[in-house]
């Protein structure tokens, strides 16, 4: 969907396509001739944990130029109403989160404030890639499973 061509509702996914993966935020709400959204922005590694922030900022800042959309990829669900999810982004913002790209990443943190349940599509199809990877990788490593064992006389 081209910007402009629709009245963003509180809570509307917004999809912005980013080439290999896509960033996802909630509309939050139009003021002062803008549009912002909440979403999960910025990441500082402690250890092996990324630490990220629920933010609100500018539609067109996170879009920085990117092609993107209103999502409707999981209308199965049933979304809050808008005023509670108005609430819920409230009530986040400034909110540490812990994000892992494939089982805490911005598509769960917006589904979860949208329908109340942690969905992710795009990280559910990369953690299939990575196990049929992984299940490969053991396959191929079977071969040499006895290497190493043989005794030498």
């Amino acid at each position: 969907m081209a910007e402009g061509k629709k009245e963003y509702q509180t809570g509307d996914l917004i999809s912005i396509n980013r080439g290999p993966y896509h960033h996802w935020a909630l509309f939050w709400k139009h003021d002062n001739g803008k549009d912002y959204v909440a979403h999960v922005s910025g990441g500082t590694t402690h250890g092996k944990q990324i630490q990220s922030e629920f933010k609100v900022d500018e539609l067109q800042k996170v879009v920085n130029g990117s092609p993107f959309s209103v999502n409707e990829e999981l209308t199965h669900l049933k979304p809050r109403s808008p005023e509670e999810i108005g609430k819920v982004i409230q009530n986040t913002i400034g909110q540490k989160i812990s994000y892992d790209p494939l089982g805490n990443n911005c598509q769960h943190i917006a589904s979860n404030i949208r329908f109340g349940q942690r969905k992710s599509p795009e990280g559910d199809k990369g953690i299939k890639v990575l196990n049929q990877n992984l299940d490969r990788f053991g396959k191929e490593m079977d071969h040499f499973s006895g290497f190493g064992t043989e005794k030498f006389n």
